[in-house]
């Protein structure tokens, strides 16, 4: 059985909990956020104060050793009940101060919720916000994020969710390109990354046997496609609508409507300053008609 001396580096462990779950040392670094010769470096000197060795480091990943497996649970556990005991305290913290980290889809974080955070800022000066546009979904267990924005509901046990709005899509396209018979029509899609989404279903029915001719997850890179005259869009309307070199095609066509989830995890929705910033969202998005629900 492995000891865990009591010496050893926190970080160091995080890292190596990382390296375990995900099975590389690239893999590692992008979920930590951190570079890949920082892992490699910090699993190195983990392995040094320890003695043993932990992984295998092979062409296409590092498999755990034996010592790593029997390790890494005890590392796992280690890590989980530090982070109760940081959430349990920023439960506890009376104080409308420090940082909040939120995490939203990009589209909503640069467009919409970011140009909201000067008011929070005049009402509550000791706080600070870390705003994170992020395409997948963070793990609020391991407190990459405090709040998350979704359009999925979740499904945790841990999570407390709340549905604040809706996004609605619509068909957007060029003037030339809306005035020509909709047989004719080329599309703006949705790559791998989005397959899995309803809305993504929906718009290759549409679409049907018309041509594709440019996939992409990025609305902004869709909106200037569309702009372009390539072709015809599904775009959110809250951004759509009011652009003057778009024009909405198709108005009774009925994309799917995207369900907007504000989520904390159950140990810290008591903390003021989480509190505080939620509060700042739900009132955001109820106040925005282009968000009100159908």
């Amino acid at each position: 059985m492995c000891n865990l001396a009591p010496m050893l580096n926190w970080d160091d462990l995080r890292i190596f909990v990382a390296v375990a779950d995900t099975g590389s040392l690239t893999a590692a670094s992008r979920r930590l956020g951190v570079d890949h010769a920082t892992v490699g470096r910090r699993l190195a000197s983990l392995e040094a104060e320890l003695g043993v060795r932990l992984v295998d480091r092979l062409p296409k990943g590092t498999p755990l050793t034996d010592v790593g497996a029997e390790f890494a649970e005890l590392a796992r556990s280690m890590a989980d009940a530090a982070e109760r005991l940081q959430r349990r305290a920023r439960d506890a913290s009376t104080s409308l101060s420090g940082t909040v980290t939120i995490s939203a889809p990009p589209v909503l974080a640069s467009h919409f919720i970011a140009g909201s955070l000067g008011s929070l800022r005049e009402r509550y000066p000791g706080l600070a916000v870390s705003l994170s546009g992020d395409v997948g979904l963070v793990s609020l267990e391991q407190r990459q994020a405090d709040i998350a924005v979704r359009l999925v509901r979740p499904d945790h046990l841990s999570h407390i969710a709340r549905a604040i709005g809706a996004v609605h899509l619509g068909l957007y396209a060029a003037p030339l390109m809306a005035a020509m018979p909709p047989t004719d029509w080329t599309f703006i899609g949705y790559d791998a990354a989005l397959a899995h989404v309803p809305h993504h279903h929906w718009f290759e029915r549409y679409a049907g046997d018309r041509a594709v001719v440019m996939r992409s997850s990025d609305v902004n890179s869709q909106i200037a496609a569309a702009r372009s005259g390539l072709g015809v869009a599904m775009l959110p309307r809250f951004m759509a609508a009011p652009d003057p070199e778009l024009v909405p095609v198709d108005p009774d066509a009925t994309p799917p409507v995207r369900t907007i989830w504000l989520v904390t995890h159950a140990d810290i929705r008591k903390s003021p300053a989480v509190r505080a910033v939620a509060d700042h969202l739900i009132t955001l998005f109820a106040k925005a008609p282009a968000f009100a629900p159908d």
